[in-house]
C-alpha cells in the first residue's frame, strides 16, 4: 500500500485545469445556494402572502429540496462528474425505500387529505391521540404539537386522519361549560342571580351570545346545573381559571356549599371537586 501511495503523482493532480474545475464547482454550489434562500424568501414573502402558514411551510420545503436538487446537480457538472449514474441509483434506492416503507405511503396521503381539508391549522389548540396541545408543524408524514407542559409531541398524520380530532379553538368564540352539583335544599333563584353576576362582571366572558344555565336533573346526587359561558379563543386558560375562582368565592360567601356527586367512588386520602368542569365548543 505504501509503496503504491509512493508512485502515485499527485502533482498531477493539482494542475491549472483541476484547480479551475473545483472553484468553478464551489462557485456554482455556493451561489446556487444563495440563489436558493433568497428565491425562498421571495417566494414567502410576496408570492404566498395569502395562503396559510402550513401550506407555507411544505411550499417552501419542496422548493428548497427542488432547488438545492439541481444545485448539487450542476456543481457535480462542474467538477467533471456525471451524475446522471448517481440519479439512476438514487432513483432505484427510492422505490425501493417506498415499496418498503408501506406505512410512510399511507402518512403522505393521510397528510395530503389533512392539508386539504384544514380541520386545524398551526397555532390552534387540538386534541390527538390523547394530547392536547398547540399545533406546531403540519407535514405530510406527521403533525408535531406542543403540549402545554412544553413537551414536543410528534403524530403519524395517518393516525390522526383515521381517529378522531378535536379543534378548541377553531371557532372565534367558544364555550366554557361548568357543571355543578348543589344540594337539594339550594334556592334556585339565589343561584340564577350568582351565576348571571359572574358572567356579568367577569371581563372575559361575552354577554352575547348569553351565559347558560340550565337546571339539568334532580337525581340522587342532587341538583346537577350546567353554567355555560362564551369567550374569545384566544382567553381559553385566563377565562377558565377566573370563572372557577369567581365560582368558589360566591358560592362560599353566600354560603352555599357543594354536593360531592354520589357516583364517584372516595378513595382513602382522595379529595374530590366540588364541581366538574368541562367545554363545549360552539355549534
Amino acid at each position: 500500500m505504501a509503496s503504491v501511495l509512493s508512485n502515485f503523482d499527485f502533482q498531477g493532480l493539482v494542475t491549472t485545469e483541476n484547480l479551475l474545475l473545483i472553484l468553478r464547482g464551489l462557485g456554482i454550489f455556493f451561489v446556487g445556494l444563495l440563489t436558493v434562500r433568497v428565491t425562498s424568501y421571495v417566494v414567502r414573502r410576496f408570492l404566498m402572502a395569502r395562503l396559510n402558514e402550513q401550506i407555507r411551510l411544505l411550499v417552501d420545503k419542496g422548493f428548497k429540496t427542488v432547488g438545492m436538487t439541481f444545485v448539487i446537480i450542476f456543481s457535480l457538472s462542474a467538477f467533471g462528474v456525471n451524475p446522471a449514474p448517481l440519479l439512476g441509483a438514487a432513483g432505484i434506492l427510492g422505490v425501493a425505500v417506498s415499496i418498503a416503507s408501506q406505512n410512510s405511503l399511507s402518512n403522505i396521503v393521510s397528510g395530503l387529505f389533512l392539508i386539504s381539508e384544514k380541520p386545524f391549522t398551526i397555532g390552534d389548540i387540538v386534541t390527538a391521540s390523547g394530547k392536547t396541545g398547540i399545533v406546531h408543524s403540519i407535514d405530510l408524514l406527521s403533525v408535531k404539537i406542543r403540549t402545554f407542559d412544553n413537551q414536543y409531541v410528534r403524530i403519524p398524520s395517518e393516525k390522526i386522519f383515521n381517529n378522531e380530532v378535536t379543534n378548541i379553538t377553531r371557532f372565534p368564540i367558544r364555550r366554557q361549560d361548568f357543571t355543578l352539583y348543589l344540594p337539594y335544599s339550594t334556592d334556585l333563584n339565589e343561584v340564577n342571580t350568582i351565576l348571571r353576576e359572574i358572567n356579568d362582571e367577569n371581563v372575559l366572558c361575552l354577554n352575547e351570545p348569553e351565559p347558560l344555565i340550565l337546571y339539568q336533573e334532580i337525581g340522587a346526587q342532587g341538583m346537577k346545573i350546567l353554567f355555560g359561558v362564551w369567550f374569545v379563543k384566544a382567553d381559553y386558560v385566563n377565562t377558565r381559571n377566573s370563572v372557577i375562582e369567581m365560582i368558589q368565592l360566591r358560592f362560599a360567601q353566600r354560603g352555599i356549599a357543594f354536593q360531592v356527586p354520589l357516583f364517584q367512588s372516595i378513595q382513602e386520602g382522595e379529595t374530590l371537586p366540588v364541581f366538574l368542569p368541562s367545554t363545549t365548543e360552539r355549534v
